[in-house]
């Protein structure tokens, strides 16, 4: 339902404010897709302002399964409203202003409705509970006190005729049912299933709407370098002293390629052999902790954020532990939070004289990248 007026959140419509990219509304129509793409519903019952009935009939005019119908001036009226307009045996009755209902607690009210009768979800009460007599505050026992949400499921039938004999001052179905003399199954609700009523309320549902709207992609980076006397060995941008030095076409630096690797594996891109391409002259000598700048840059284009990076560098010879801090720092310039602060990590492990690596030959590089981005 998202009938109401929303006046006590002030400004726009509270049910057509922007929440994270779509409107406050859309999230739990969102919910009704994903359960009829399930099969778990056959329809879908938008109940709405009068004023906005024939252009949310034309917005949502390619979904079959959607009928938008008048609301009422109280709650009361709108949930009569849609009630007449379903068909179905049971109706799952939602709150346009709860966006993060999830659809596991949807299944779990529609199991317990078959078994019980009806279901709502609820909450146990954890905060001291208090009644005001006065100027005095009395503390009420809440053992047995619930917070009830929604949807709720119940026939529609008989939720009908109970609804059509009940006051207009409903707070919500369980009521008016309960009142009626009729069971309810009780499930347990979802604590991030908010109603949206006052402004600190939209202030924390926009806290949970980014986290709700997030990926997080973890990406994998490798690479191997041959060792050579007489060529500088760079690993993450530092020079480190050494009779051996890695070829490469540019600089050779095998930890920026396996890091850079690692970030465009997490959102899907091109690894680095592609995008800066050993046939292409502009990059022979090429300082790798600039390119890896370049792949930071291009991964945020795209909305990406590096959260966290860790690596391993795998060389015989020399001994790496004295130049990690100083690699880190380097790393650090391109790899830090708003803050910052770097976000990345190196570990040196000798090769135990096994392989390219222990016989140095080559050094070896690993990287893992953690990234996250905000979808559309």
């Amino acid at each position: 339902m998202i009938g109401g007026k929303g006046n006590r959140l002030g400004g726009t419509t509270k049910q057509y404010r922007m929440l994270c990219g779509k409107p406050l509304w859309v999230w739990s129509f969102d919910l009704a897709k994903n359960l009829v793409s399930m099969n778990e519903v056959d329809e879908v019952i938008v109940v709405a302002p009068t004023e906005d009935v024939d252009l949310l009939r034309q917005k949502l005019a390619c979904y079959s399964w959607v009928k938008v119908v008048s609301g009422g001036k109280t709650r009361h009226d709108s949930v009569v409203s849609g009630l007449k307009a379903a068909k179905g045996d049971y109706v799952f009755v939602h709150d346009g202003a709860r966006p993060f209902a999830d659809l596991a607690m949807c299944l779990r009210l529609k199991e317990e409705a078959i078994l019980s009768g009806a279901a709502v979800p609820v909450l146990e009460v954890v905060d001291a509970l208090k009644k005001q007599e006065g100027e005095i505050l009395v503390t009420v026992p809440r053992e047995n006190f619930l917070l009830a949400q929604t949807p709720q499921v119940y026939p529609r039938d008989l939720l009908l005729k109970v609804m059509e004999e009940a006051s207009n001052k409903v707070r919500d179905e369980s009521e008016v049912w309960s009142q009626a003399g009729f069971p309810v199954g009780l499930v347990k609700g979802n604590v991030q299933n908010m109603k949206v009523t006052f402004l600190e309320d939209w202030e924390l549902a926009k806290m949970i709407g980014n986290y709700h709207q997030c990926v997080e992609r973890c990406g994998v980076g490798y690479d191997i370098h041959p060792l050579e006397p007489g060529r500088p060995l760079v690993l993450g941008g530092v020079k480190i002293p050494s009779a051996l030095g890695s070829v490469g076409h540019s600089d050779g630096d095998a930890l920026c390629h396996a890091i850079s690797d690692a970030i465009l594996g997490a959102c899907g891109e091109p690894d680095i052999g592609l995008l800066f391409p050993a046939s292409d002259a502009k990059y022979k000598g090429a300082n790798s902790l600039t390119l890896l700048k370049e792949v930071v840059s291009r991964v945020q284009e795209k909305g990406w954020q590096v959260l966290w990076v860790d690596s391993v560098i795998i060389l015989q010879y020399p001994r790496l532990a004295p130049f990690i801090n100083e690699i880190k720092r380097s790393l650090g310039k391109v790899l830090c939070d708003q803050r910052g602060n770097g976000i990345v990590n190196v570990k040196a492990k000798s090769a135990e004289h096994i392989d390219s690596a222990g016989s140095g030959m080559a050094v070896h590089c690993h990287a893992v990248a953690m990234l996250r981005r905000i979808s559309d």
